[in-house]
């Protein structure tokens, strides 16, 4: 069992085995913590970004290697989100700028659903364009390399669209989801 500190003066004791079941829900402070994981899913790269457990700030958490089929990638990203006690997850739908869908959210659905299968946790889709725009601009203001660039992109789009959705949850915009 552990603890995590919730408000100042108070504790929440869970027990890991029985808490990821608990689903993801908007509306600012609710209580509920665990860390969520940010995923955005390419067919060579998938980036990942890790919240803190009070949901509030993402930040980069790196890129596992894709081996293109979504059962596979989800057992990837299953593992390594046991590693680091993940209780739910928010993969990136890549949909166009007038919001349908192409192959590639097609793509990152199958994953979602195979990762739904995987770990029996919530799993939510979050609209993720522009997402890549935003890491390349903000690797290009500090100047790094093509190498370094390459390396941070995947993982950087995965904070954006991960605090993209934490934001949205402070402000009661995320959907309140029941696992």
């Amino acid at each position: 069992m552990r603890t995590v500190p919730r408000k100042p003066g108070a504790v929440r004791r869970f027990d890991s085995a029985t808490y990821p079941a608990e689903p993801i829900r908007g509306g600012g402070n609710t209580g509920i913590i665990g860390r969520l994981l940010g995923v955005d899913y390419g067919t060579r790269r998938i980036g990942l970004a890790i919240s803190d457990p009070a949901r509030r700030i993402a930040s980069p958490a790196g890129t596992l290697n894709a081996a293109g089929a979504a059962r596979s990638d989800a057992d990837r990203i299953a593992a390594w989100s046991a590693e680091h006690e993940v209780t739910a997850f928010v993969v990136g739908l890549p949909l166009n700028m007038n919001g349908t869908e192409g192959p590639q959210a097609a793509r990152s659905r199958a994953v979602a659903e195979a990762l739904r299968r995987a770990t029996a946790m919530h799993v939510e889709l979050w609209d993720e364009r522009l997402s890549s725009f935003q890491a390349d601009e903000w690797m290009n203001a500090r100047e790094l390399s093509r190498a370094a660039r390459r390396k941070r992109r995947d993982a950087l789009a995965a904070q954006v669209i991960l605090q993209s959705y934490l934001d949205a949850l402070q402000r009661g915009q995320a959907p309140s989801a029941e696992a």
